[in-house]
């Protein structure tokens, strides 16, 4: 619920990691895989745009990062989102990303499973499952900063409305700023 220079939000007060010992409570390598892609692909981004972490949807998941493009406001309050992409990014566990991933499309213009540079060997043989689920590939280097769009689909539209609005009202939740109390 925080506001960066950069219109990157926190969509959940709550860490699923919280339910792990202690010693798993950590920032771990995801994370950090999270957080480098995100300072990347912020860089190439032109359009009035919000970006959202750890964006929980009761019953889809919880997305690592929503892209929220062309967003328009009026007095801070965002009154129109033209496009939603959802990105599920994993060390190495594509299978999962990928199904994971795939709920996103009830809501989501876009959905991405973005993997480590070295880690796309796999996945890569496994392309057509990609095709097939219409959710784009992609990698990063974080070393480097380098994405790479190995599969990449045009935006689509949202699989179900109904779905779509009631994200794009949790959206308006998350990045509204509270009213001030008198």
């Amino acid at each position: 619920m925080r506001l960066n220079r950069n219109n990157i939000f926190c969509g959940s007060s709550f860490s699923p990691r919280t339910n792990l010992p202690q010693k798993f409570q950590q920032t771990n390598r995801e994370e950090i895989f999270v957080n480098s892609f995100l300072k990347a692909y912020i860089k190439t981004i032109r359009s009035s745009s919000i970006f959202i972490k750890e964006t929980a949807i009761p019953g889809l998941g919880i997305a690592d990062v929503l892209h929220c493009a062309g967003v328009e406001k009026n007095k801070r309050v965002i009154t129109r989102i033209r496009g939603i992409i959802a990105f599920e990014m994993k060390i190495g566990k594509w299978k999962q990303a990928l199904t994971q991933s795939h709920k996103y499309s009830y809501f989501a213009d876009k959905v991405v499973v973005v993997l480590p540079a070295n880690k796309t060997h796999a996945a890569l043989q496994n392309i057509q499952w990609f095709k097939d689920l219409k959710i784009s590939l992609w990698s990063f280097d974080s070393s480097t900063s380098k994405i790479t769009k190995i599969f990449d689909l045009r935006r689509n539209t949202a699989s179900s409305i109904r779905e779509r609005k009631r994200v794009v009202e949790k959206i308006k939740q998350i990045t509204t700023p509270p009213t001030p109390s008198n």
